[in-house]
């Protein structure tokens, strides 16, 4: 017998694995082979960490019409389910694929969308994707299945009533399990291509045609791939690249077919399959984004982090103990403004890391149960400012949906029991009803599709759940979906250069945010505090949630205090505006140094920010005023101010060096409705930025200016 068939054979055995319930120690991972847990080795690495699980809770409720029971068939579905407005009602409806081979989807009431269940021809293992493929503005649902053997597999397109699409289904000549589908505007024309690993890379329009270069072979695809691929840029040439994983690989393809250089990166441990699909980020803010994924390895299971080119980053792989099939969730877990990277293994392990290696305090966590490596959901499940971690294990005593804080330690409103087996998959986690609250939808090993309301209003319920694999589209990266609006930050110290001494001190600034653009933009503003061993500290400020109309501006005065026991050295004081924590629209800083050090340590109680308040006046600007960009910017040695009023006002315009001390007075009295503009002349002052401030009607603004000699 060949290593295809031994590998199609314990797919099945597994297969049934997931549908019967199992509460044995020895489990065996997708390929047949079996692992037990190392007990003294989980010992050894968590000394003193023992079982943390709660006795289960009911805290959180079902909505009505839930919990929804589907078909399995012989294959229980591996994939979690998506949350997708697919018939434009501003509610999100649920869709997930079933074992019985049929896609099911239902409003959050419980009840059917018209049109579905449809049936595939085979079951269903993989989640589905929605996107609009065909142009008609409407997203269309995909998903793909496998046959028994796992020899061959199809790829289905729905549209919104639970028709195919044209051109759908394609096949492959390798069964996908746990491989869903990705989706992807390649071409740049408006519609989505559709790209999976199967027995080789396809990437299809929309209309079901291969693009040039496709099918394309990868290092193991003779074994094909058994989880989903991603896509973004990894090399900085402004195209899209897609990594994927085959039998003891990981591949990184160009969009012609043509594998990426430096690739493909040889995974350790020889044990086949990672089932963990890659997850892509930019760690480091250059426009490129970095890989992380795990695989099964002998004696220890591996979590990859890699460069574009195919070489490791620091730190990386990181030993973990156990296999896994969790894809990396990514997110910034502990609030300090970097991404950290979280999966969790069969052994019992709950890992987090930061992105150069090291675990992050209070991880990793044994839970002191079997669990089935399921995908974690990284989100702000309580509307508290801080991530927490989210999955399903299988205790012990029964299965459960449970929930960790960013600190390792175990939420109070978690776990719940479920009725069935935790799966290599991962909850969808939005606000499904418009109410201002997020649901959690997941499902388990006996087909029982669940949706809990959580009882927290939410600030952010209304964006997309950020563990990567499961945007609708599948794309497996970080930044998919992260809207960036043209609002820019503008921070004006006053008293440079700022010098505290040992006893500690404080220093004042304005803060000031603009809306570019024409229409309203709501957005968050922070600030953080670089210290001098390069660690970021805060946020000191916020986040402060601000909604800014088209053109308007907000300025603060605010005042902040550095404690005797900062460390001396030179620091960086930095403002952020757009969607807190790691989605930033702009930001500025400036430098400041502490002397010397009085205690040691840093305390936040001490880091006090004070000043104005930002609900003292309203930040939403009254239709008609707007402050123009200085023309030319660059400008030397003069530049013209452009401003608008709608109705007659008393109107300053002064300007500002970045010390706060004013060097022009442009404009002092009353100015009619209408148009203005005012020369500012800067050849009596040195290079560097200056700063336009108009107050007209209780309504301030500014604009940065740069003298350029």
């Amino acid at each position: 017998m060949n290593k295809f068939s031994i590998l199609s054979a314990s797919l099945i055995f597994t297969a049934l694995a997931f549908i019967i319930p199992s509460t044995a120690s020895a489990y065996p991972d997708m390929a047949g082979q079996v692992y037990s847990p190392n007990l003294q080795a989980q010992d050894l690495l968590l000394a003193g960490k023992g079982p943390i699980l709660p006795p289960p809770t009911d805290d959180y409720s079902q909505m009505p019409g839930w919990p929804i029971q589907m078909g399995t068939g012989f294959f229980s579905p591996c994939e979690g389910p998506i949350q997708v407005d697919i018939d434009n009602d501003g509610n999100l409806e649920i869709f997930v694929g079933g074992g019985d081979g049929f896609l099911y989807g239902w409003h959050h009431n419980g009840t059917p969308v018209a049109g579905f269940p449809v049936q595939t021809s085979n079951p269903i293992q993989s989640s589905p994707s929605a996107g609009d493929i065909d142009g008609d503005g409407d997203p269309e649902i995909l998903i793909c299945n496998r046959n028994l053997s796992g020899s061959a597999g199809d790829v289905y397109a729905f549209h919104h009533n639970g028709q195919l699409v044209s051109g759908w289904p394609q096949h492959t000549n390798h069964g996908m399990g746990i491989n869903s589908v990705g989706l992807w505007d390649f071409d740049n024309n408006g519609d989505l291509e559709v790209f999976v690993g199967s027995d080789r890379l396809y990437v299809w329009q929309g209309n079901g045609t291969l693009l040039p270069g496709f099918p394309a072979n990868f290092s193991g695809s003779q074994y094909g791939t058994c989880s989903s691929s991603s896509v973004g840029d990894i090399d900085g040439d402004g195209q899209p690249e897609i990594i994927l994983e085959g039998w003891e690989y990981l591949n990184a393809f160009n969009l012609d077919g043509t594998v990426c250089a430096g690739w493909p990166y040889a995974l350790q441990g020889g044990q086949g399959f990672s089932y963990s699909a890659p997850s892509l980020v930019d760690i480091d803010n250059d426009g490129n984004v970095e890989i992380f994924c795990a695989s099964h390895g002998s004696p220890n299971s591996w979590l990859y982090g890699l460069n574009g080119d195919g070489t490791s980053l620091p730190g990386f792989p990181q030993a973990i103990v156990g296999w896994t099939y969790s894809t990396p969730a990514i997110g910034d877990l502990d609030g300090d403004g970097a991404v950290e990277v979280a999966l969790l293994c069969n052994s019992g392990i709950l890992y987090a890391f930061e992105t150069n290696g090291s675990p992050m305090a209070g991880w990793p966590v044994m839970m002191g149960q079997y669990n089935c490596e399921a995908a974690l959901a990284m989100v702000d499940i309580d509307g508290n400012g801080q991530m927490d971690v989210l999955f399903g294990n299988n205790g012990g005593t029964g299965y459960y949906y449970n929930c960790y804080r960013a600190n390792g330690t175990p939420h109070p409103d978690f776990p719940f029991a479920v009725g069935g087996a935790a799966l290599p998959s991962c909850s969808a986690i939005a606000d499904a009803d418009g109410n201002g609250t997020l649901e959690i939808a997941y499902h388990v090993s006996s087909g029982t599709v669940y949706l809990w309301t959580t009882p927290y209003q939410n600030a952010n319920a209304a964006r997309p759940w950020p563990q990567p694999h499961h945007d609708i589209q599948h794309t497996g990266n970080y930044h998919f979906g992260a809207a960036v609006h043209d609002v820019s930050v503008t921070l004006v110290p006053y008293g440079t250069p700022i010098v505290i001494p040992p006893a500690g001190g404080s220093f004042s600034f304005n803060i000031a945010a603009t809306n570019n653009e024409t229409n309203p933009v709501s957005f968050q503003a922070w600030c953080m505090i670089m210290l001098p061993n390069g660690s970021p500290y805060g946020p000191v400020l916020g986040p402060v949630n601000l909604t800014l109309a088209g053109g308007a501006s907000i300025n603060r005065d605010r005042t902040q205090n550095v404690p005797n026991y900062a460390p001396a050295g030179n620091y960086t004081y930095r403002a952020y505006v757009g969607q807190y924590p790691s989605n930033i629209w702009d930001e500025d800083s400036f430098p400041f140094t502490k002397s010397a050090t009085g205690d040691a340590g840093i305390g936040s109680g001490d880091w006090l920010n004070s000043g104005e308040s930002f609900d003292a006046v309203s930040p939403v600007l009254t239709e008609g005023y707007h402050l123009l960009s200085n023309y030319p910017n660059p400008f030397n040695p003069t530049t013209a101010i452009s401003f608008q009023l709608p109705a007659d006002s008393y109107v300053q315009l002064r300007v500002y060096d970045t010390a706060g001390r004013e060097v022009a007075r442009l404009a002092d009295g009353w100015r009619e409705a209408g148009s203005h503009e005012v020369s500012f002349d800067g050849s009596h002052l040195p290079s560097g930025i200056y700063f336009a401030r108009i107050e007209a009607s209780g309504i301030t603004q500014m604009a940065k200016m740069v003298l350029m000699k």
